[in-house]
């Protein structure tokens, strides 16, 4: 079943702020835009089950992952992050790169695929050399 984006707001807030014990939520594939990003953000950032997010295959572009990039400075759960195909371009990598310096937790991140061009390749091998944990990236 696909929700649209403006359904997750609601779904996926409720359904999270009440559950402590999920560890994985894979919402791959199913439109998540900036919308979507904000109401996932807004719970992540409280989270503190989730170690493995899978976002990839959705709409989420630079905006929606700056969303995500801020949850992340207060979730230090998190271990693996997928947000490949999502259009993400230099500046939504940029977001992501930039959180990293503050979150080290986080170990696995895939950006696949976000047609990232130069200066994103040169902001992620500049987040690589800065931060010392142990991130891979697919």
């Amino acid at each position: 079943m696909c929700l649209t984006e403006g359904e997750y707001e609601m779904v996926v807030i409720e359904a999270l702020k009440s559950n402590n014990t999920l560890e994985i939520l894979n919402l791959e594939c199913n439109n998540i835009g900036k919308k979507g990003a904000k109401a996932i953000a807004e719970v992540l950032s409280t989270n503190k089950t989730l170690i493995a997010l899978f976002l990839g295959g959705n709409i989420l572009k630079s905006k929606g992952t700056k969303y995500i990039s801020n949850a992340l400075k207060a979730n230090k759960r998190l271990e693996e992050l997928t947000l490949n195909h999502n259009e993400l371009q230099d500046k939504g990598v940029k977001h992501i790169c930039e959180t990293l310096s503050i979150n080290t937790k986080l170990k696995e991140l895939d950006l696949t695929y976000n047609s990232i061009k130069k200066e994103g390749a040169r902001i992620i091998a500049d987040m690589l050399i800065v931060n010392k944990h142990s991130l891979s990236c697919p």
